[in-house]
């Protein structure tokens, strides 16, 4: 019994090796088949998104020194003046957050080259790249706006806006910002200050002659000089100044005959 067995199984192998080639060439496929053919015609990373018409390998792509950075903001101006928001909105997105990262691993290597004296001067140029990529992330800001303005999404378009003229308000991208905020109605133009009224009462000038209360114009005198006393310091004594000759009417110290010295 077990011989017969045998007999049948190998009857049955050599049965399914010779229908094997006629199955293949028929298009019949075969257990196993399909999911190997799966695997191997599984596409590359990266092939799916050219595809689709997105940029491939778009995070490998992203700058790692502020040279490469710069170059990638001037492309992407160049790209939205040609009317093409909605393709580059990732892209810049995508920018801002990177820049923001990089600024940050700056200064973080600052604070820690700083604790010590032999890396102070690391720390110094650390927190320069720093602040340089903190700059170049304003700029991919005023790119995000500038989509969003274009797309008129103006209520989105104020976070990035007021940020960066609160980081830099001096600067050409904060002025540009800023001017950003009055183009789309939120910020208004300063009102021009009035000149003063040419008829205000100017003061009295020091040397203009005292008039004493309840006197009349005739009774104004000049106040004399005051009399400096004599030093005897040197060879010859100096002489103190005279005082007026001839009171014009009165004298300094109450009304009276003119008085001559």
């Amino acid at each position: 019994m077990e011989k017969r067995g045998c007999q049948l199984l190998y009857l049955l192998v050599a049965v399914v090796s010779l229908l094997a080639p006629a199955y293949a060439q028929t298009g019949i496929p075969l257990p196993g088949a399909q999911s190997a053919q799966a695997m191997t015609s599984a596409p590359l990373p990266g092939t799916a998104a050219a595809e689709a018409g997105r940029p491939v390998g778009s995070y490998q792509a992203l700058p790692l020194n502020s040279a490469d950075a710069q170059a990638q903001i001037d492309e992407l101006k160049q790209l939205i003046t040609q009317g093409r928001p909605k393709e580059l909105q990732e892209r810049v997105l995508q920018l801002c957050d990177w820049l923001n990262d990089m600024a940050e691993a700056h200064y973080k290597l600052a604070a820690t080259f700083a604790k010590a004296d032999a890396t102070r001067s690391a720390g110094d140029a650390e927190r320069l790249a720093g602040r340089k990529f903190s700059q170049l992330k304003n700029q991919a800001l005023l790119l995000k706006a500038d989509l969003l303005i274009r797309q008129q999404r103006y209520p989105e378009s104020l976070g990035p806006l007021v940020e960066v003229v609160v980081q830099e308000p001096r600067s050409a991208t904060g002025e540009a910002a800023y001017r950003r905020l009055k183009e789309i109605g939120f910020s208004q133009e300063p009102e021009a200050k009035t000149a003063p009224s040419a008829s205000a009462t100017p003061a009295p000038l020091a040397h203009e002659a005292v008039q004493s209360e309840g006197q009349s114009a005739d009774h104004v005198v000049s106040r004399p000089a005051l009399k400096v006393p004599v030093t005897t310091r040197g060879p010859a004594a100096v002489a103190a100044p005279k005082a007026p000759a001839v009171w014009i009417k009165g004298t300094p110290f109450g009304s009276g005959s003119g008085v001559k010295h």
